[in-house]
């Protein structure tokens, strides 16, 4: 088998298996094929986004994966070097077919006219359609130089924005979120095996079958309780009780033993500290620690309804199934302040930032006033409503601006008093005359 190496890059996620030739045995060819890998020629390999599938297939075949040696950007200027290679040939090309147009043309620049009924007639027909033909391929040929051209320029531009550090920011959010999908199956697994564990320990067979019957084919916040077809089996007698406990016990067990999912995880995992090490040194939390920091940080990474609590000085973190298997073991984790701390950077994690406060929002009078409306300074005169009255305005045609300043808010909302109805009338500041008065904070300023 001319199976040269198998290469994983974290840059784009991408498995590669390089060949040498230009062909790969049948065998090989058709797993390869039913693994959805692409073959690119030019290149000499076949690639695919990874899956633990597609891994242990490339592990079978060529022994183990390395690391690419090549990265994006390198890649991404030798593919432009491949286009701009191609549109210098369609130019050749297009040259090629306008010079042999032209020397049609020359023959036919004598000035005589196609004679009708003449030995000449066909020949100076075809010459007139071939040169047609070849001005065409010329033009088609031309535009399709601009083409390649534009996609070199998108290639290394597409590499660029993947190396933007607001880009890997996003990207690592998406991967978090992945991670979270796999570990609430594993967390699904966990409660599901609780939930028949107890009804099975249930010795009265009257309440069991009941409480069976009830939660079997039932729908929780994490998913369903059982296989898709339990409740229609135990409803038509296909099962009996006891068949559905250990069938769903069995079910929720492969859950939470899901080799996919756990290898996806760690795979997750893995990528996660690259892309936070491009990104730079994570910052330690010098903040107070406390119940919400921990929790947050705990549910960010799959904690399923994480519960946190200082005892003895420890902040111990706790949930109803087991912790994820990068933040601990069991369903307990109890640290100090310090160690928390040390957990987060160890994982890359960084506390959020407070969000700012919203300024206030002030009722006072006013003869106009300046707000701030689609990022411009709007001047509006002030009106007087009631609670009621201000809500009777639907929706679209009522709200909240802050202020020229920036240090307050007020309410706006459409004229309800204009002749005009809709989205026509005017926009003015609303002064609700059975709400709490705030002094003016124009005065304020003057």
């Amino acid at each position: 088998m001319n199976i040269s190496k198998a290469t994983y890059s974290p840059e784009d996620n991408k498995l590669r298996l390089y060949i040498d030739g230009d062909r790969v045995g049948d065998d090989a060819y058709e797993k390869l094929s039913e693994h959805k890998f692409n073959w690119a020629p030019l290149q000499k390999l076949f690639w695919a986004a990874w899956s633990p599938g597609r891994e242990d297939l490339l592990c079978d075949l060529a022994g183990e994966i390395v690391a690419e040696e090549t990265t994006l950007l390198e890649r991404a200027e030798a593919k432009a070097d491949r286009l701009e290679a191609l549109a210098s040939k369609r130019e050749r090309e297009s040259e090629a077919f306008v010079l042999a147009s032209n020397r049609i043309a020359e023959r036919m620049n004598m000035g005589q006219p196609i004679l009708v009924g003449h030995h000449s007639e066909r020949k100076a027909r075809k010459d007139v359609e071939k040169a047609k033909r070849l001005i065409e391929k010329a033009n088609e040929k031309a535009s399709s130089v601009s083409y390649w051209l534009y996609r070199a320029e998108g290639v290394e531009r597409h590499a660029n924005y993947k190396n933007d550090v607001g880009v890997r920011q996003r990207r690592i959010k998406t991967l978090l979120k992945d991670l979270r999908d796999y570990q609430r199956r594993i967390n699904h697994g966990f409660i599901c095996l609780s939930l028949w564990g107890k009804l099975e320990a249930i010795d009265d067979i009257e309440k069991r079958d009941l409480l069976v019957s009830s939660y079997v084919g039932a729908q929780l916040k994490t998913g369903a309780t059982s296989p898709n077809g339990y409740y229609s089996l135990l409803s038509k007698g296909g099962m009996t009780t006891d068949d559905v406990i250990s069938g769903a016990l069995k079910w929720a067990e492969n859950l939470t033993c899901n080799e996919y999912c756990s290898r996806s995880i760690q795979h997750l995992l893995n990528r996660l500290g690259y892309e936070r090490y491009m990104l730079g040194e994570t910052a330690r939390y010098t903040g107070t620690v406390n119940a919400t920091v921990i929790k947050g940080f705990a549910r960010e990474h799959g904690t399923h309804d994480p519960q946190c609590k200082k005892v003895e000085g420890q902040w111990v973190l706790s949930s109803s199934v087991p912790l994820p298997v990068h933040l601990g073991d069991g369903e307990a984790l109890s640290m100090s302040d310090s160690e928390w701390c040390d957990l987060m950077v160890s994982i890359g994690y960084e506390v959020p930032l407070k969000k700012a406060a919203k300024p206030p929002i002030l009722n006072f009078k006013a003869d106009e006033l300046k707000v701030m409306m689609w990022s411009e300074t709007k001047t509006l005169r002030q009106i007087e409503l009631s609670k009621s009255q201000y809500s009777d305005i639907h929706s679209d045609y009522r709200g909240v601006k802050p202020s020229e300043c920036g240090k307050y808010r007020v309410k706006i909302c459409k004229n309800p008093n204009s002749a005009v109805e809709g989205w026509r009338a005017e926009w003015v500041c609303v002064f609700l005359t059975d709400s709490k008065v705030h002094p003016s904070p124009l005065e304020t300023v003057a």
